[in-house]
């Protein structure tokens, strides 16, 4: 799904470069883009809401009129409301549709669900911070991340 409310990755890298005060290069991850999209989507929202609100404080509408459900309608088309899914949930989604968004193939679409899934589960850079017990979850851990990765590895070689 191509939503309408989604920055392109170098105005995310350009969101990181003046949050980190440096130039961003390279690939934005889908953990970035997912939230910085889910920020777009969360502002153009509350301003949507505002101008509906404005609307009906200045004129006789009625918030449930025609009018203001026809606004809603055209500016958030059906299928590109902010869903319900967790913050997890959604930044595999929006990987995924990403991807499709760019004319990538079923593979790579679903090479990069499962590379954020991974991302999701555990963090390239999640080191353990407990005792022994943690020490062999955590590696646990990182071969089932490894796992998704060498099958994210695979799919794209298709």
């Amino acid at each position: 799904m191509n939503h309408p409310i989604t920055p392109p990755p170098e105005l995310v890298q350009q969101w990181l470069g003046t949050y980190f005060g440096t130039t961003i290069t390279g690939e934005v991850s889908a953990v970035e883009l997912a939230i910085a999209t889910q920020a777009a989507r969360w502002g153009s929202d509350q301003e949507l809401e505002a101008c509906c609100k404005w609307l009906t404080e200045q004129t006789c509408f009625h918030p449930e009129s025609d009018l203001i459900k026809d606004l809603r309608a055209a500016r958030r088309p059906l299928g590109s409301v902010m869903t319900n899914l967790s913050p997890a949930a959604q930044a595999v989604l929006d990987a995924a549709n990403y991807i499709y968004d760019r004319a990538g193939t079923t593979g790579h679409g679903l090479a990069a669900a499962l590379r954020a899934a991974a991302d999701q589960v555990v963090p390239e850079q999640a080191e353990p911070v407990g005792d022994s017990h943690d020490e062999a979850r955590h590696d646990q851990w990182m071969r089932i991340r490894y796992r998704f990765l060498a099958i994210a590895d695979e799919l794209e070689g298709q």
